[in-house]
């Protein structure tokens, strides 16, 4: 099913987007300079002696060598920075949702997301809303996840709960994985560091981004439409700098609006009418 688009969730993708050009700048970044670095071979010069107008250069004043093997090692450093990020940006998507479900729906409390965490949101929304996001992508999020907690909280080291939940990985899980990064999925021995790779970079990307579609499509089916329908209004006041209208007017600018960022709501004119009427 399409996304609805509605204002928080522009942001997330905006963010996720960001996010993901900024990563791969850097790994990008990493090896052109890795590369560059490959012609003062040999040499016992220092970057700042080398490159002494690039900025920063100074912080990272090592020997041409020594450096060129920090970089070529970039993949593993950007992808320890990145995926707690991306984690992050997926818990306060999911948990806006939540938010959005409990202020919109009968009998429902707070709970159902003030104590929300990326161990639960996606769970939290399957049951409250009875539509499945996709398991094998849960999976391999949870296992990143818990990798995550570990590289933390253990110093790197794999411990029985990161160990369990790789053992715990299905069968249909370990094919998605190899199909998005075209790599094995990730092994962890009890006690031994581990490091995260670029594949893993790629797994938690596109897990991200699948769970975030899927849990548009059960939000979609938790909020009644004329909340929809006052929430497309209220979006659209903010990003027009139109005022005056007629009420005619209004309602087609409304309506233009719902068609290009809540289509899969397929909005009626009679919606739109009643959200201006009780404004």
């Amino acid at each position: 099913m399409a996304e609805v688009r509605y204002r928080d969730y522009r942001k997330y993708q905006q963010q996720r987007d960001a996010t993901n050009t900024a990563v791969m700048g850097l790994l990008a970044a990493s090896h052109m300079s890795s590369a560059t670095l490959h012609m003062n071979r040999g040499s016992s010069h220092t970057l700042s002696e080398l490159y002494p107008t690039v900025p920063y250069i100074h912080r990272f004043n090592l020997r041409a060598d020594i450096a060129q093997q920090v970089l070529d090692d970039a993949d593993a450093t950007v992808a320890l920075l990145a995926i707690p990020q991306i984690i992050a940006i997926q818990e306060d998507l999911l948990k806006g949702m939540l938010r959005m479900i409990a202020t919109n729906s009968p009998g429902a409390s707070r709970s159902l997301y003030n104590d929300a965490k990326s161990a639960t949101v996606h769970e939290r929304l399957e049951r409250h809303s009875r539509v499945s996001v996709d398991p094998d992508a849960l999976e391999i999020f949870h296992l990143l996840r818990v990798a995550r907690n570990t590289h933390i909280h253990a110093g790197g080291r794999a411990d029985v709960t990161l160990v369990d939940r790789r053992a715990s990985l299905s069968h249909s899980a370990e094919a998605a994985w190899s199909r998005i990064t075209r790599a094995p999925a990730p092994t962890y021995s009890m006690g031994r560091e581990f490091r995260f790779r670029y594949a893993d970079l790629i797994a938690m990307l596109a897990v991200a981004k699948r769970l975030a579609r899927d849990a548009n499509t059960a939000l979609q089916a938790c909020v009644p439409r004329q909340v929809w329908a006052a929430m497309v209004l209220a979006d659209w006041r903010q990003e027009t700098s139109k005022h005056n209208l007629s009420a005619a007017q209004v309602e087609s600018k409304v309506m233009g609006f719902a068609r290009r960022f809540y289509s899969p709501l397929a909005i009626t004119r009679e919606e739109a009418a009643f959200a201006i009427s009780q404004q």
